[in-house]
């Protein structure tokens, strides 16, 4: 029970989360998941221009993604590539990043139907691998998995011509399907695309309050340096919000 403390300090599905942690926040003490709090529903998408010529899976790592979305699901072009915009067309590759919810322990055979390559990976691990240029195709390949959230990355990249990718899953008790949004979820601090962080850098000079025009601000040093999450500041006497203090 949580009110004994040794069994409160416990984490029995070594997620990361006690006992007492996750009473708290709504998890399941016995079940390995993701921060209850942090949870957001579907898969994270990162897109990148790429060239029209690839013949491999690229480094995602090097790049910085030109959009970031979330998915409810994989299974494209069904379903909007990006609900805000309309970037994939020819050349521009795309990796989905999260957690895919397995209900109990067994084996799990997931598809991965793509055009061009493809790649599955999960807890690290590639399940499923098809990464050569190709015409759309499935493949497919078995994980034995535990219950619990197990982290989830499907890499992809499109060439020319058309442009397919859905991930689908079965099972003992389940029947060949898209594997479904609440199956899925992605942290919301995960949403600040890699390389970046929110908000803005802003550089604090100190000046003569006799200035007639804007400074030369390539000749001058900053006092402070820091980032700040939006340029909104009200006009007044007092100090801004965001502002160093002296």
């Amino acid at each position: 029970a949580l009110a004994d403390p040794a069994d409160a300090a416990l984490d029995p599905d070594k997620d990361g989360l006690t006992n007492a942690e996750e009473f708290k926040k709504g998890g399941d003490p016995n079940f390995s998941e993701p921060d209850p709090t942090l949870r957001m529903s579907g898969l994270l998408a990162e897109y990148w221009r790429t060239p029209s010529n690839l013949q491999t899976l690229p480094g995602y790592e090097s790049l910085m993604p030109s959009h970031v979305s979330v998915s409810p699901v994989v299974d494209h072009p069904t379903v909007p590539w990006i609900a805000e915009g309309n970037m994939p067309g020819d050349g521009f590759a795309a990796r989905y990043t999260g957690y895919i919810r397995i209900p109990r322990d067994g084996d799990y055979v997931f598809y991965l139907t793509s055009d061009d390559g493809s790649a599955l990976f999960i807890d690290g691990v590639a399940v499923v691998s098809d990464p050569e240029p190709h015409s759309v195709r499935n493949s497919s390949g078995t994980a034995t998995l535990c219950a619990g959230w197990h982290s989830v990355e499907i890499r992809y990249y499109e060439n020319t011509v058309s442009e397919s990718l859905k991930l689908e899953w079965s099972s003992a008790d389940i029947q060949r399907a898209i594997v479904p949004t609440e199956a899925l979820c992605h942290l919301k601090s995960d949403e600040t695309p890699r390389g970046f962080v929110s908000g803005i850098t802003a550089s604090f000079y100190t000046l003569p309050s006799s200035l007639a025009s804007l400074p030369d601000f390539s000749a001058l040093a900053p006092v402070d340096t820091r980032i700040v999450p939006s340029v909104d500041e009200p006009e007044t006497s007092d100090p801004w919000r965001y502002a160093p203090v002296d």
